[in-house]
């Protein structure tokens, strides 16, 4: 015995049609806010031609449903006619289990008094702020964009105490190895006062005080930031035009000191250069006699070509005697150095024996006048003495 297919295309179209109008429910609720407390519908009652009931079609929760919609769901299952119609020759179906819904445990609630309990007023949303709503707890959960835009610019007064302390720090005359420190310290003092919040590092601050500096000295610039050159431009900005000129004057006096230290570095250099070229050519310098070197130079030929094994090309004389071999001679100023050093020598040497001499003098008078001395004490004694002897005789 076969299944008939009729009854199998009624059976789908039945199961299709309940959970159409179920859905179709389900979004009106939704629609009219109720979507968290629908209760499942029941299918509708085909008839069939045989008078038989195609089985009930559970449905499926959008969320965890509460215990009344379980008790209540129960029932509904429970009064929903099981079929009782046998088709003649078919074998008997069993009934459709009953769903099982899971239950969740709600945890016991403490008593609360039934008053009103009075709740801080919550500000209104803004426009540039989204709110979004959680699909479990149905909570709202407030969303903050990203900023954008462009970012706060700084204030006349930010740009007055950067002006202020640019010309009292003076970072550009600070030392080598101190200017981002100065520029640093500049930023801290900065952010003590409440100013600059929105600079982070010291390197933009050194630029935008290098570009107030330009755009005080030199007029509008390419360069020069939009917000700095409105900024300066504005009716406020001759407050503190005073302090763009203390520290332009820092500024300009650091630059002519970096200019005239490459100066002299340059100078230096050069000197050194010529120095090292002129040792190198002296130590290179043969010294030999001038006249023996113009002989050697017009015995060679006029045009000073030179053959290939090496000999000096004549145009056809015949090859004198052999240069003789030069000699070693001393230069002409080493020569006068020499007698300058020789003469002064002689003079100091001189002197030593004349100041050699007036010591031995002064020497021997002193050995003579003590020799006088002890010749007269001697005498003195003596004479002490023949007193004595004749005293006690």
């Amino acid at each position: 015995m076969s299944f008939p297919i009729h009854d199998a295309v009624d059976y789908m179209l039945a199961t299709k049609s309940a959970q159409r109008e179920y859905h179709e429910q389900q979004a009106r609720a939704s629609a009219s806010g109720s979507s968290h407390h629908l209760a499942p519908q029941q299918p509708t009652h085909s008839h069939h031609r045989n008078g038989q009931h195609p089985a009930a079609i559970p449905a499926a929760y959008p969320h965890p449903p509460s215990a009344a919609n379980i008790s209540s769901q129960s029932d509904q299952h429970a009064s929903i006619s099981q079929p009782t119609g046998q088709y003649p020759g078919l074998p008997q179906l069993p009934p459709p289990a009953p769903v099982q819904q899971p239950q969740r445990l709600v945890p016991p609630q403490p008593e609360q008094d039934h008053q009103a309990v009075e709740r801080p007023a919550q500000p209104s949303p803004s426009s540039s702020q989204r709110r979004a709503v959680t699909p479990d707890l149905g909570c709202p959960r407030p969303v903050v964009p990203a900023a954008r835009g462009r970012a706060k610019v700084l204030r006349p007064r930010d740009y007055y105490h950067m002006a202020r302390l640019a010309a009292t720090y003076d970072p550009w005359g600070a030392g080598h190895g101190h200017k981002m420190k100065t520029w640093d310290a500049l930023l801290q003092e900065l952010k003590r006062i409440g100013c600059c919040g929105e600079i982070s590092t010291h390197t933009l601050l050194m630029n935008k005080v290098n570009m107030m500096v330009d755009h005080h000295d030199k007029g509008d610039l390419p360069s020069t930031n939009k917000d700095i050159a409105d900024a300066l431009d504005a009716p406020e900005g001759h407050l503190f035009a005073a302090q763009l000129d203390r520290a332009l004057h820092c500024k300009e006096q650091a630059e002519e000191k970096a200019r005239d230290k490459d100066a002299q570095s340059q100078k230096k250099a050069d000197e050194n250069e010529t120095g090292g070229y002129t040792l190198r050519e002296g130590s290179l310098q043969t010294q030999t006699n001038p006249a023996e070197i113009q002989a050697s130079a017009s015995s060679t030929g006029d045009d000073g070509s030179v053959a290939d094994d090496g000999s000096v090309a004549n145009d056809g004389e015949e090859d004198g005697p052999p240069p003789k071999k030069r000699r070693r001679t001393i230069d002409h100023d080493m020569k006068i150095l020499l007698e300058k050093n020789l003469d002064h020598s002689q003079e100091v040497a001189e002197r030593d024996d004349v100041f050699q001499s007036q010591v031995l003098e002064h020497l021997k008078e002193g050995n003579r006048l003590t020799k006088e001395a002890n010749d007269l004490y001697a005498e003195k004694q003596d004479a002490l003495l023949d007193i004595l002897r004749k005293a006690y005789a």
